[in-house]
């Protein structure tokens, strides 16, 4: 059924064109070239070499970051992009000359602003020993796991701080999804269903299992922006997702709108509304790297970290 592939941008170049979100690094670009190489790609099948089974997306965004379109330019190479407006950061590097336009499947490139790195949500209190605490301060999704389970007064202090901004997120999430045909509530014959955290329905006539069983949705953007939308897609508490997910440069995370209501069937309760099907998001693999494996690379060390671990991990990674 319906799938959103959540994909963080490869190892980033955060000085270069900073203007615009940066861009990647030598082997951010590696990093991007695996995933059209062993993830997004079309199906083939090959006397000599087997099977292959890749993700063609059908529909296709990126943030607004120079880092996040660069990587999806790459990693979607094997399509012919059709850019929106306004998706320019970069978009000169990374294409596949050698296959002409007309081998290859059409992919509109759309830009979210809403999936912009979070870069405001930052901690109020340093977590970590220091003889000098950073010029500026962490992120809030890097905030040690010992002092959001130990619940720490500035944890929640901060979350607080940032609880409208949430708010925003999550609308716009669900506003991007009702595009899609992923509705929140609706409208019914008994007057519609009240709304649930985590409970999406969709509309069996606009969208026929045909078409919800080959959706597949895919999102180039940052960390931080992909554990708040699991956060709220999941039903899991923000702290304690930050805390407790790491998800690595170029790695794909795929959620599955799982359906519950066969036709047929009693649906929403028992109210027997037919034209519509319960889905509800189901996280399929976080933080998927097999296309590093595939291609024979590991995650890069970051340069902005201060010693030898790739983006985003704090400690212990090697």
């Amino acid at each position: 059924m319906v799938r959103l592939y959540l994909i963080r941008h490869g190892d980033p170049d955060y000085d270069t064109n900073r203007k615009n979100g940066g861009t990647l690094t030598d082997h951010g670009r590696l990093e991007a070239r695996a995933l059209a190489d062993h993830f997004f790609f079309e199906n083939s099948d090959d006397a000599k070499n087997g099977s292959r089974r890749g993700v063609v997306p059908t529909a296709a965004y990126t943030s607004p970051a120079g880092r996040a379109v660069l990587t999806a330019r790459i990693a979607l190479s094997n399509f012919r992009l059709e850019e929106d407006p306004g998706t320019g950061a970069g978009l000169g590097q990374g294409g596949r000359p050698d296959l002409p336009h007309d081998d290859r499947r059409r992919i509109r490139l759309g830009t979210e602003e809403w999936t912009k790195e979070l870069s405001g949500w930052r901690q109020t209190k340093y977590h970590l020993p220091a003889d000098d605490p950073p010029p500026k301060m962490p992120a809030l999704w890097d905030l040690p796991a010992s002092a959001v389970r130990s619940r720490d007064a500035s944890v929640a202090e901060d979350h607080a701080r940032v609880a409208g901004e949430h708010r925003d997120f999550c609308r716009c999430a669900d506003e991007f999804l009702g595009r899609h045909g992923i509705l929140r509530g609706r409208s019914g014959p008994s007057g519609g269903a009240p709304e649930a955290p985590g409970v999406y329905y969709m509309d069996r006539a606009v969208y026929p299992e045909a078409s919800r069983r080959s959706a597949s949705i895919a999102i180039f953007c940052h960390a931080g922006t992909t554990m708040t939308l699991l956060s709220h897609l999941l039903g899991l508490p923000l702290p304690d997702a930050y805390s407790s997910l790491w998800l690595a440069p170029s790695s794909v995370t795929t959620v599955l709108f799982d359906e519950h209501n066969p036709p047929g069937s009693l649906c929403d309760g028992g109210q027997g509304e037919e034209g519509y099907v319960t889905v509800t998001p189901r996280a399929l693999c976080v933080g998927g790297t097999g296309h590093l494996f595939a291609a024979g690379i590991d995650s890069a060390d970051s340069k902005y970290e201060g010693w030898k671990r790739p983006s985003g991990v704090k400690c212990n990674y090697r």
